[in-house]
């Protein structure tokens, strides 16, 4: 498994990345409270409020410093409005199990080998697994003779795009139901037979890369508004 940055390392590394895309041909001067209000209202659509506050704490703070040394005159991030989009307050919520079997139902209608995201949606549902630990599973990791799955590692979608261990660095092997495992086996057999195939040999990679998260939800999103009930996130299947 390739080692990987402490949390904190990256979440450091994501916001320089970050204040780069916004801020990267700017002076500091140059980037007045509009301009950084204007920033973190684009960061917040599709995030929660405590993310958009975290990447304020981050990439503000050098601006504050700044301020504070008299090397720019105004502080931009001075009563900032910090927002987050209303739809992640779904990811509290939960499915009971009625709906999640209506939503499992709208991912298996018309499903094919090329719906990538259904397949993980559907893994997750039957799991109870983090997304990340989804997108993370490789062939090796599943067991179609006993109906098994290893979860011995998860994939880092927010960083570094790499393999990382578990929340807990902690290895889970599931025993998951004979349907779903029968359903996966379909995209596990058209998978393999591309003949090009991941190099990391990633089962739910797709030309190499997998679904990123907004993929995955907005998948979720359309089976629930198929399926009548209200819309969730993938941190919802959690539960």
């Amino acid at each position: 498994m390739t080692t990987t940055l402490d949390d904190n390392d990256r979440s450091y590394k994501h916001a320089m990345a970050l204040a780069d895309r916004y801020f990267g041909e700017l002076k500091l001067k140059e980037i007045d409270h509009e301009t950084y209000q204007n920033f973190l209202n684009d960061y917040s659509k599709g995030r929660a409020r405590a993310t958009v506050k975290k990447a304020n704490d981050k990439i503000g703070a050098p601006l504050r410093h700044a301020f504070n040394h008299g090397h720019i005159p105004n502080n931009p991030t001075y009563k900032v409005k910090i927002d987050g989009d209303k739809a992640q307050k779904e990811a509290q919520n939960y499915l009971n199990k009625h709906e999640a079997e209506a939503v499992l139902k709208e991912l298996l209608n018309g499903i094919r080998v090329d719906y990538t995201t259904r397949y993980m949606l559907i893994l997750q549902l039957a799991t109870g697994a983090r997304i990340g630990e989804i997108m993370g599973l490789q062939f090796k990791d599943i067991n179609f003779l006993n109906n098994r799955i290893d979860i011995n590692k998860s994939w880092d979608y927010k960083y570094t795009n790499d393999f990382k261990p578990t929340k807990n660095r902690e290895s889970r092997n599931i025993s998951v139901d004979k349907n779903t495992m029968e359903i996966i086996k379909r995209l596990y057999d058209h998978q393999l037979s591309k003949k090009i195939q991941d190099n990391k040999q990633r089962l739910f990679a797709v030309n190499g890369k997998i679904p990123d998260i907004n993929a995955v939800n907005k998948a979720l999103r359309r089976a629930c508004k198929r399926a009548g009930v209200q819309e969730v996130t993938s941190h919802a299947l959690r539960h």
